[in-house]
């Protein structure tokens, strides 16, 4: 009985670490700062060809399309066509 009690305390541990790693974050700003607020265009990590934006303070971030044939390249903070994009480590 001590062994089953083990393995689902076990179990439930695994299940609960497994859960929390894979949140994954977007990219998505909170805009919840001045600064924030002055850069004005943040990478989204899933959306290559899309970028976030913040337009009010405390209010949440919007996201915008780079247009068609284009990416967004956060080293420059602008849409660039795709022979000149290329994957940039995250900061």
């Amino acid at each position: 009985m001590k062994k089953i009690f083990l393995a689902t305390i076990a179990l439930l541990s695994l299940a609960a670490y497994i859960q929390t790693a894979t949140i994954v974050d977007d990219g998505k700003p909170e805009c919840d700062s001045l600064e924030k607020m002055n850069t004005t265009f943040f990478r989204n990590l899933f959306d290559s060809t899309a970028y976030w934006i913040c337009v009010e303070l405390y209010e949440p971030a919007v996201m915008q399309r780079c247009p068609d044939q284009t990416a967004f390249l956060d080293s420059v903070k602008s849409c660039v066509q795709w022979d000149d994009w290329e994957w940039e480590d995250i900061v």
